[in-house]
């Protein structure tokens, strides 16, 4: 998933995500309705995840627009199945999960009964599951493993009861690079398309 929000890192959205197409991309990641529009607009037919929570107001057009939508908790998904039931489409869903930065994401305790609740309507898919690692580029890479303890034993709960959402992702630029265990099956970078270093200076 190359990553594209903040006009790609001021290197402009549109050109960008047709590079990144061009160049192998599978996914686009944006972060808002505004961010999403352009990408279209600009002819990008992939497959695309916003990434951040949007509002209910947003989910229409968002769903018209063929996004995949990040849920963290039950009360978005009415409105998700809503649209998606209106426009006779299967809105992809991924659901976030705090894996311990504790800003945003669904709780881990909450992980199970929110994919089922997925599962049980009729127009939603559960196309992935995913979390951000917050201090990935840090040399002391405690949290990061403890970050990914939590969210592979999560990803077990799920496929112990059967249900195993396609594609896992956490890795973002400097994860790609210095947790190979957190690629799963999608990695997302952003800094590092760009030419640009994750990393604090000095770090080996």
């Amino acid at each position: 998933m190359a990553v594209v929000k903040a006009d790609a890192y001021g290197h402009g959205i549109e050109a960008m995500a047709k590079t990144a197409v061009e160049a192998g991309a599978t996914y686009i990641g944006v972060v808002s309705l505004g961010e999403l529009k352009k990408v279209r607009n600009a002819g990008i037919q992939a497959p695309i995840l916003l990434l951040n929570y949007i509002d209910k107001a947003s989910v229409m057009e968002a769903i018209k627009l063929d996004a995949s939508i990040t849920v963290m908790d039950e009360e978005i998904l009415i409105a998700i199945e809503k649209a998606a039931s209106f426009q006779a489409k299967k809105a992809k869903v991924h659901i976030k999960i705090d894996t311990g930065m504790h800003r945003a994401g669904c709780d881990p305790d909450k992980l199970l009964g929110l994919a089922q609740a997925i599962l049980s309507t009729r127009h939603l898919e559960l196309e992935g599951l995913f979390t951000h690692l917050a201090e990935a580029e840090d040399l002391d890479v405690a949290f990061t493993h403890q970050q990914l303890k939590v969210f592979s034993d999560l990803i077990d709960v799920l496929r112990n009861t059967g249900i195993n959402p396609p594609l896992l992702h956490c890795a973002n630029s400097a994860a790609i690079i210095n947790f190979p265990e957190a690629h799963f099956t999608m990695v997302r970078p952003g800094l590092i398309t760009y030419g640009l270093n994750p990393f604090p200076e000095g770090h080996q």
